[in-house]
Protein backbone atom coordinates (compact mmCIF):
# COMPACT_ATOMS: atom_id res chain seq x y z
CA UNK A 1 0.00 0.00 0.00
CA UNK A 2 2.86 2.54 1.04
CA UNK A 3 4.42 1.80 -2.49
CA UNK A 4 1.44 2.70 -4.07
CA UNK A 5 0.57 5.77 -2.47
CA UNK A 6 4.79 6.38 -3.05
CA UNK A 7 4.04 5.85 -7.12
CA UNK A 8 0.60 8.26 -7.28
CA UNK A 9 2.89 11.09 -5.70
CA UNK A 10 5.71 10.77 -7.80
CA UNK A 11 2.80 10.71 -10.55
CA UNK A 12 0.99 13.66 -9.68
CA UNK A 13 4.41 15.59 -8.64
CA UNK A 14 4.77 15.72 -12.45
CA UNK A 15 1.52 16.06 -13.92
CA UNK A 16 0.08 18.69 -11.39
CA UNK A 17 0.62 22.32 -11.40
CA UNK A 18 2.62 23.61 -8.18
CA UNK A 19 1.79 25.58 -5.56
CA UNK A 20 3.56 26.70 -2.15
CA UNK A 21 1.46 27.09 0.72
CA UNK A 22 2.04 29.18 4.39
CA UNK A 23 2.23 26.75 6.96
CA UNK A 24 -0.17 28.98 9.83
CA UNK A 25 0.28 26.60 12.41
CA UNK A 26 0.50 22.94 13.87
CA UNK A 27 -1.66 20.61 16.08
CA UNK A 28 -1.09 20.34 19.44
CA UNK A 29 -0.51 16.94 19.01
CA UNK A 30 2.16 17.63 16.45
CA UNK A 31 0.08 15.65 13.45
CA UNK A 32 -1.42 18.12 11.27
CA UNK A 33 -1.04 21.30 10.06
CA UNK A 34 -3.23 24.09 9.30
CA UNK A 35 -1.92 26.22 6.26
CA UNK A 36 -2.99 28.39 3.38
CA UNK A 37 -2.33 28.82 -0.28
CA UNK A 38 -3.60 31.42 -3.18
CA UNK A 39 -5.36 30.04 -6.00
CA UNK A 40 -7.55 31.87 -9.01
CA UNK A 41 -7.18 34.78 -7.28
CA UNK A 42 -8.10 33.38 -3.79
CA UNK A 43 -6.81 32.76 -0.86
CA UNK A 44 -7.24 29.29 1.09
CA UNK A 45 -6.95 27.24 4.09
CA UNK A 46 -6.57 23.63 4.91
CA UNK A 47 -5.56 21.54 7.09
CA UNK A 48 -3.14 18.17 6.53
CA UNK A 49 -4.57 15.06 7.35
CA UNK A 50 -3.26 13.55 10.32
CA UNK A 51 0.36 12.13 9.56
CA UNK A 52 3.32 10.51 11.60
CA UNK A 53 4.86 13.47 14.06
CA UNK A 54 8.30 12.90 11.81
CA UNK A 55 6.52 13.90 8.25
CA UNK A 56 6.23 17.55 9.75
CA UNK A 57 9.69 16.82 12.07
CA UNK A 58 11.52 20.25 11.33
CA UNK A 59 8.07 22.41 10.04
CA UNK A 60 6.93 25.42 11.76
CA UNK A 61 4.41 28.01 11.45
CA UNK A 62 5.57 30.88 8.73
CA UNK A 63 7.39 28.17 6.35
CA UNK A 64 6.79 27.12 2.97
CA UNK A 65 5.81 23.99 2.12
CA UNK A 66 5.34 22.36 -1.62
CA UNK A 67 1.62 21.70 -2.72
CA UNK A 68 0.02 19.66 -5.69
CA UNK A 69 -2.98 20.37 -6.92
CA UNK A 70 -5.37 17.76 -7.68
CA UNK A 71 -7.70 20.00 -10.31
CA UNK A 72 -7.22 22.51 -12.45
CA UNK A 73 -8.73 25.40 -10.13
CA UNK A 74 -6.62 24.24 -7.03
CA UNK A 75 -9.79 23.68 -5.74
CA UNK A 76 -7.92 20.43 -4.02
CA UNK A 77 -4.18 20.24 -2.83
CA UNK A 78 -2.35 17.52 -1.95
CA UNK A 79 0.25 18.59 0.83
CA UNK A 80 3.86 17.60 0.25
CA UNK A 81 6.77 18.55 2.26
CA UNK A 82 9.73 19.34 0.21
CA UNK A 83 12.32 17.05 1.84
CA UNK A 84 14.98 14.37 0.36
CA UNK A 85 13.02 11.24 1.45
CA UNK A 86 10.36 11.89 -0.87
CA UNK A 87 12.68 11.95 -3.43
CA UNK A 88 14.51 8.80 -2.42
CA UNK A 89 13.56 5.52 -3.49
CA UNK A 90 10.13 4.57 -2.44
CA UNK A 91 9.52 3.39 1.20
CA UNK A 92 10.04 -0.54 1.88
Amino acid sequence: MLRRTWGLVQRLRRASPRLTGRVIRRSHDGRTLDYEYAASGRTRRRRTLPMPMSAWQGVSPGDDIALLATDAEANEVLTVVERDHFAASPPR
